[in-house]
């Protein structure tokens, strides 16, 4: 099964090392921008699901030497009350963690997702710019994971039964926000939840050779983020029929 994953967040990633760890699929991470490690993005941000999905991943002994390395001024397990907090983890530092987790050639960065349409076989092209390259790949299934996605939209609709969204991009279908701590830490962890559920389903259908149908996945998971966000504008299709 091929899977493409379009976004390098907290669930982008998450999915993928979910995906990789079972060895059933084939997946490829897009990214739009040409690297993690933007010396903008500091500071810790409190993640209670973080230590059970990362054991879940098989990266609990590296989340704990992380929670030792603070993001703004000290440990990344001390709040800012001073009290002990192993929730907390530097924002930055986590995403580094589980993009280093997937093996070589997963991630591929400065890719700028343009269209996805139904191919002839039923699979879903997906249309990129690799570095003013124009490319397109075929895949069984697309994972959307990034909220900011601006040049495919999502769908106001049904999603189609090949395209689950997640995290942020299961968000801005309903809203649009600003940059802030409160959405970014409350959007890690219903992000990293997304991805260890949303790969459990996809695990159950791979094993018996099936593609799952993602159909409502996102609205099904009944979690919400409380951010405050205005309404988004008209969203056009994801999938091009």
């Amino acid at each position: 099964m091929r899977v493409a994953v379009i976004g390098a967040g907290f669930s982008g990633l998450a999915f993928a090392r979910a995906v990789q760890q079972a060895n059933l699929c084939n997946v490829v991470v897009f990214e739009q921008t040409e690297a993690l490690d933007n010396p903008q993005v500091s500071g810790d941000i409190r993640v209670p699901a973080a230590e059970a999905v990362l054991d879940e991943l098989g990266l609990a002994g590296q989340a704990t030497r992380l929670r030792g390395h603070g993001g703004r001024g000290g440990a990344a397990s001390r709040s800012s009350s001073g009290d002990d907090d192993g929730a907390r983890y530097p924002q930055q530092g986590l995403q580094m963690l589980l993009a280093r987790s997937l093996r070589p050639g997963t991630l591929r960065l400065s890719c700028s997702v343009e269209r996805l349409e139904r191919s002839s076989s039923g699979a879903i092209r997906l249309s990129f710019c690799a570095r003013g390259k124009s490319e397109a790949l075929l895949f069984d299934l697309c994972v959307c994971a990034h909220g900011q996605l601006q040049t495919v939209a999502l769908e106001a609709g049904s999603p189609s039964a090949a395209v689950a969204v997640i995290g942020d991009a299961r968000w801005v279908r309903r809203r649009r926000w600003d940059l802030g701590t409160a959405r970014r830490a409350g959007g890690a962890n219903t992000a990293l939840l997304d991805a260890v559920d949303l790969a459990r389903l996809v695990h159950r259908a791979a094993r018996i050779g099936q593609r799952p149908d993602l159909g409502r996945y996102a609205a099904a998971a009944g979690r919400s983020w409380r951010c405050p966000g205005r309404a988004a504008a008209a969203l056009t299709p994801l999938v091009a029929a």
